[in-house]
């Protein structure tokens, strides 16, 4: 034994003495505690030390734990060869009935490509649909001042209505009046000459598009047919061009529903979440899905949400534990090219290892940067290393090229199943030219579709504020379709290589309003003219009457017409009969007399 075990056990032993010692002391109550000496402050900070070493052996553990996939590091495997089999741009069924209108006509219009998209039957399910409810409620209230005036909507004027509502996205006003008012610096008599704002506020407020009844098991039951036809119009209607993209979009609505997210990297950080397929040159958008919670339930682990979903009902979403909700999502949405050798950009919320081997077995290439937390990435690209500007690490495995970029700012992950090999493109900017990853500039150039969408419709909106989420959510549809129908007019026209100029969005939408109103046979309303001094009174039906109670007062009150006129706000407990109107005693004979204006 030397001496330092000596001289460490006599430590040890001198110390054992004294806590004996102390532990034989008599307990003194007058005795003041002692105070926390600097030996337990040490053991404070030796117990930080020892949890900040237990995490880094944990950091290390996840460092060289083994990867699930065969990954093989700086290689490059060949990739799996796919010819592109679809068929692009318009469909042999929509250019037959447009060759016609050309041959007829001389030439297609704006009118006749928006037709195709929404067609009659479209319209008629609108007329059916707002009818049957005014009428229920016509029905349902006794006393409704607004319904008593209702008269079934016609094909027509449905049409003229949505024509002026287009219109007003063009022409933007701060309130619904301002489109009817006569002051010279505000009038748009054009309005007023096609509709009076009467009957443009009663269609709106009883406009539908689905039954009423409600459906539990389908938040959106009031839209889901109007979203399942436009859905096969847009799929129908046009093929899209080898590149596609994939990601979401948020419709702005601060009202109250079950199916708002709220995302605050956004710009429009609460409203509905909508998730696209669209083309990456044209913008086009061939397919939709609206996102819902109640097909969306996060499983929470630990106070984390993972990502993970499950959901309700097969139309939506499959019932599956272990794909993530973006993986479903892409399997939804890209349904219709599957196997045809299209190639697919998403972004970090969708791609996955998994989801890149379930594209592949389909015959579809897949490019999107990607997280490393997710499943079967590989374990050596977690490693915080530092890296130069521009450097490059890559892996692959099952026919899958992983890379990790070094930007200027930040590392970024890919995933791609269709790079061949790692090139290096010369950008010119303009000031400067750069020189990148040919991965890296691909996915700039295309992954933009989406992106485009959406800027396009944010131009001139048709939306406007509204309290009803299935009418914004409607206008934002309509929008969709004005902007497909511009985009297939664009390219039946460049197929036919006849001479035009390409009409921007706005003065598509301009043309459009000014052809539905020209085939459509207007309603000549009723032009009331009041008299300055009107004579109501009327001997025989008009007198006051009690309001009857109702369940929720004994005693009920409304407003008086006249005091109201007189900018007065005043209640009473008395309605004339015949007019059904309520009024004071003192001005009913002022109300009925020629001196009322």
């Amino acid at each position: 034994m030397s001496s330092e075990d000596s001289e460490q056990s006599v430590e040890f032993e001198d110390e054992t003495n004294t806590s004996a010692e102390s532990s034989h002391d008599e307990w003194d109550p007058n005795k003041k505690p002692l105070k926390k000496s600097s030996k337990t402050r040490k053991t404070k900070k030796s117990n930080k030390t020892n949890r900040s070493s237990t995490r880094s052996i944990q950091e290390k553990s996840i460092k060289t734990k083994k990867d699930e996939w065969p990954w093989q590091y700086n290689i490059l495997e060949e990739p799996k060869i796919i010819p592109f089999t679809g068929k692009t741009g318009i469909s042999e069924e929509i250019k037959q009935k447009l060759d016609k209108i050309n041959d007829k006509n001389e030439g297609i219009t704006e009118y006749d490509v928006f037709s195709l998209i929404l067609d009659d039957d479209f319209w008629n399910i609108i007329v059916r649909e707002t009818n049957l409810d005014a009428n229920l409620q016509l029905l349902n209230k006794k006393s409704a001042s607004n319904c008593v005036c209702w008269v079934d909507c016609t094909l027509d004027e449905i049409k003229t209505f949505f024509a002026l509502i287009i219109l007003m996205g063009q022409i933007r006003k701060p309130s619904l009046n301002l489109y009817w008012s006569r002051r010279k610096i505000l009038s748009t008599p054009f309005f007023n000459e096609i509709m009076p704002i009467a009957r443009f506020k009663l269609i709106s407020k009883y406009i539908r598009f689905s039954k009423r009844d409600p459906d539990n098991e389908n938040p959106l039951y009031r839209l889901q047919n109007i979203i399942d036809l436009v859905n096969k119009k847009f799929e129908s209607i046009y093929i899209p061009r080898k590149e596609v993209s994939i990601d979401e979009s948020i419709v702005n609505f601060k009202g109250r529903t079950t199916m708002s997210h709220y995302i605050p990297n956004k710009r429009h950080k609460r409203g509905f979440k909508i998730y696209k397929l669209c083309e990456s040159l044209t913008a086009y958008c061939s397919k939709f899905l609206i996102a819902t919670k109640r097909n969306e339930k996060y499983n929470a682990s630990k106070n984390k949400a993972s990502t993970s979903a499950q959901y309700d009902s097969p139309e939506d979403l499959e019932e599956t534990n272990n794909i993530l909700v973006g993986e479903s999502i892409v399997s939804i949405l890209g349904e219709s090219i599957f196997n045809k050798g299209y190639l697919i950009y998403t972004d970090n919320f969708f791609t996955s290892p998994n989801l890149c081997r379930s594209l592949l077995e389909r015959n579809t290439y897949s490019i999107g940067t990607t997280r490393m937390d997710r499943k079967n990435c590989p374990m050596k690209f977690r490693d915080k290393e530092k890296m130069k500007d521009q450097d490059v690490r890559h892996a692959s495995a099952h026919k899958i090229l992983a890379l990790k970029y070094q930007d200027k700012k930040k590392t970024v992950y890919f995933l791609t199943t269709y790079l061949k090999q790692l090139k290096w493109v010369n950008i010119d900017k303009g000031y400067k030219k750069i020189d990148r990853l040919e991965c890296v500039h691909d996915y700039n150039q295309h992954m933009h579709g989406v992106d485009r969408h959406d800027q396009k419709l944010a131009s001139f909106t048709i939306m406007r504020r509204h309290l009803k989420w299935y009418r914004k959510l409607f206008l934002y549809l309509l929008d969709m379709c004005i902007l497909n129908a511009s985009i297939v007019f664009h390219e039946y026209l460049q197929e036919k290589k006849s001479q035009f100029k390409i009409l921007q969005l706005t003065q598509f939408r301009f043309d459009l309003v000014e052809q539905i109103l020209s085939k459509v046979v207007l309603v000549q309303y009723k032009k009331f003219a009041f008299k300055k001094n009107p004579l109501r009174f009327n001997n025989d039906r008009c007198f006051l009457v009690k309001l009857e109670p109702t369940e929720k007062k004994k005693n009920p009150t409304r407003k008086c017409v006249y005091c109201t006129s007189k900018k007065r706000r005043s209640e009473t407990v008395y309605r004339c009969v015949y007019c059904n109107v309520s009024l004071h005693k003192t001005c009913f004979p002022m109300y009925h007399s020629n001196q009322t204006k």
